[in-house]
């Protein structure tokens, strides 16, 4: 990857493997300026990005002071690493700040870092975001036509949501260490406020999301949004300082008490739990020593082949199954996505009807009236119209991915087809086998980004490159023409990367298919050598697993003091 940018922008970037670089902003400069500077280094086609390790930004903002923020890879990210980076970062923080977009509110994966990943992590105080708010106003289905009290009711919603996850997972008996009264942010409410107070313009995406209130909230969204005062109100992000970011700081010492605590008693329990299967793993080693021979250590392993023989195709047919049902839901979704893209095809066309008194003659004059009709449309409901079929299509991927594959039961299918060879050698089938399965099942329930909302900028942009805001007449057929090909552009889009996605579960199960028995066997082999170097010192053996036995044993009552 670093090569492939040497070669297409020209720059060298070996000599800066291992090395720090700082990137000074100017106080005058203004943010996007800034951020555009750093684009050769996060960008997706930035020069440095495949070699960039992390990024530290420092900011003069009072909020912050004796702050770190850390932006962490959720803990589903494909890439292992970024999922360890980020477990590691979760055991050194004192709190986390949960960000749970309102289009998928605290889905299962939300529920699950809830209740495992920080309880497992020591984390004493946590706090849940619901982000994109400005999206969650709009997609209320009970609108008042007014922004602010449609507002309002949606947090209703919302915080109704997060009190049924908490009441479900007490209810299964979980411990929840995080506050569960949720705060909710708009970062698109928030820039507005910034950029008006300083007078800057919008950007289109800012531009459409103003059009929109203005249809959808016809009573107050002039109000709210004339300037940067209702703007920065229904952010949301005095709200996360007062109730977040000010508690945090008072609490300071009490909440690092607390962490050491809680780490203290996780780690210890984490270590009871290994120790525990240590010592389960050396008894059953012991047994098998104590009670075995080299005959019946022969009959074992011709019964396991045996077994592995007759569970091969099973073991395919389950892998031919993940792969035709994520084919037949690709397709279905594809389906589905054709069918959204129609609804977002209408334009309102309004006539604008102009009426003039004419006269003919000089002395004797007649007078008659003259109608004019115009007829309009707006370029930016048709990039609105784009925007949200690529939205609406991205989160109805969201929902069908997140049931795609059911590990646990994939899992469970591939642990009984092959528990005969493992019962013929008196042992269990052990995460080691089915541990890179899981893995390898995990990373399909965690796609690929579609970024539609990119091609869907990249869509706007092609309609505001050929109209003005306001189209009309003859230009109105020609802006449905051009509306039609974009929508059309990113719904190829988006049906090519759902291709990708299903080659690559198609191509992973084909893999599994063919090397997941393969994999069995030399484990098994692995172990029937292990057991038979052990028989040819019965004696020694036992005395080696005994002592391993006592000492882990003595171990696990120092823990327990």
């Amino acid at each position: 990857m670093a090569r492939a940018n040497e070669v297409k922008r020209g720059v060298s970037v070996r000599n800066l493997l291992g090395q720090e670089k700082i990137i000074s902003g100017d106080p005058t400069q203004n943010t996007a300026e800034f951020m555009h500077s750093l684009q050769d280094y996060v960008g997706a086609d930035g020069a440095y990005t495949p070699i960039v390790s992390y990024i530290e930004l420092s900011v003069n903002d009072e909020n912050l002071k004796d702050f770190v923020v850390v932006d962490t890879p959720g803990l589903n990210d494909p890439v292992t690493s970024r999922s360890e980076r980020t477990n590691a970062f979760l055991k050194e923080c004192h709190a986390v700040l949960l960000l749970s977009s309102v289009t998928q509110f605290l889905n299962s994966a939300d529920s699950d870092l809830i209740v495992r990943k920080l309880e497992d992590a020591g984390v004493s105080k946590g706090y849940i975001i619901g982000t994109m708010m400005d999206i969650g106003v709009r997609e209320y289905d009970r609108k008042s036509g007014s922004f602010q009290r449609d507002y309002m009711a949606s947090k209703r919603v919302y915080s109704t949501r997060a009190s049924e996850v908490f009441a479900q997972l007490a209810k299964d008996g979980n411990i929840i260490s995080i506050e569960k009264n949720p705060e909710f942010v708009s970062a698109f409410l928030f820039t507005i406020a910034r950029k008006r107070e300083r007078n800057q313009p919008l950007n289109d995406a800012e531009e459409d999301l103003i059009y929109w209130c203005r249809k959808l909230f016809p009573n107050d969204a002039d109000e709210v949004f004339k300037g940067s005062e209702g703007c920065d109100v229904f952010s949301g992000f005095a709200s996360v300082q007062k109730n977040i970011i000010a508690p945090i700081r008072e609490q300071r010492s009490e909440i690092i008490a607390a962490k050491i605590v809680k780490f203290e008693a996780s780690t210890r329990a984490m270590f009871l739990r290994k120790l525990e299967e240590a010592i389960i793993d050396a008894e059953n080693r012991l047994n098998q020593i104590r009670n075995s021979d080299e005959n019946s250590l022969k009959a074992r392993r011709d019964a396991c082949r045996s077994c592995l023989r007759n569970s091969r195709h099973d073991v395919k047919v389950i892998f031919d199954e993940i792969a035709n049902h994520a084919a037949r839901t690709i397709n279905r979704l594809k389906i589905d996505i054709h069918s959204l893209m129609s609804e977002h095809r209408h334009l309102n066309i309004t006539t604008d009807i102009d009426t003039h008194v004419k006269s003919e003659g000089w002395i004797f004059k007649d007078y008659y009236y003259e109608t004019t009709r115009t007829r309009r449309a707006s370029a930016a409901q048709a990039s609105g119209n784009i925007d949200a079929f690529a939205g609406e299509a991205e989160r109805l991927i969201e929902n069908e991915w997140s049931d795609l594959i059911d590990v646990d039961a994939i899992i469970g299918r591939v642990k009984r087809a092959i528990d005969g060879a493992f019962d013929a050698m008196g042992q269990k089938s052990g995460s080691e086998l089915t541990g890179p399965l899981n893995s390898v099942l995990s990373g399909l329930t965690v796609r690929k980004k579609i970024d539609s909302i990119k091609k869907a900028g990249e869509a706007k942009k092609a309609i505001y490159d050929k109209f003005s805001t306001d189209v009309t007449d003859s230009d109105i057929a020609r802006l449905e023409r051009v509306q039609d090909e974009q929508l059309h552009e990113v719904l190829a889009f988006i049906e090519s990367e759902l291709d990708d996605e299903n080659d690559t579960i198609r191509n992973m199960m084909n893999e599994q298919s063919g090397t997941f028995i393969d994999k069995v066997e030399k484990a098994l082999d692995s172990s029937m050598k292990d057991i038979e170097a052990q028989l040819n010192d019965r004696e020694n053996s036992i005395k080696r697993y005994k002592a391993f036995i006592t000492a882990i044993s003595g171990l696990k009552e120092e823990l327990q003091r």
